[in-house]
């Protein structure tokens, strides 16, 4: 079921979802709500390169030798299959594979 709340493309980036290349944010308005704003980056993010919706699912501090580099946050993410709010599919692996695989070609 989609929502009344315009469409939103994941924090000013491009990307779509699985149901016919509608941007993400459609499928609900918590969705929308949360690409809408940058309040919840890099938790769910639109890779600017790719157009793949990810989710962070893990951080860690990173130790390193480079003062520049000790202490920082180093981010885990998962690409987002399914909306976490309403359950509508937002990518399938082989639209990711081909999003990726684009790049790839490219470079």
């Amino acid at each position: 079921m989609a929502s009344s709340v315009p469409p939103v493309n994941g924090n000013g980036n491009g990307g779509s979802h699985a149901g016919g290349g509608e941007p993400f944010g459609s499928c609900c308005e918590a969705m929308a709500d949360i690409l809408g704003t940058q309040d919840f980056s890099p938790l769910f993010a639109v890779e600017e390169e790719t157009g793949v919706l990810f989710m962070a699912v893990g951080n860690a501090e990173i130790e390193s030798d480079n003062p520049e580099e000790d202490g920082e946050m180093a981010w885990f993410d998962q690409a987002v299959m399914f909306c976490p709010f309403c359950g509508t599919q937002l990518q399938t692996p082989e639209g990711i594979e081909e999003k990726l695989g684009a790049i790839e070609e490219e470079d």
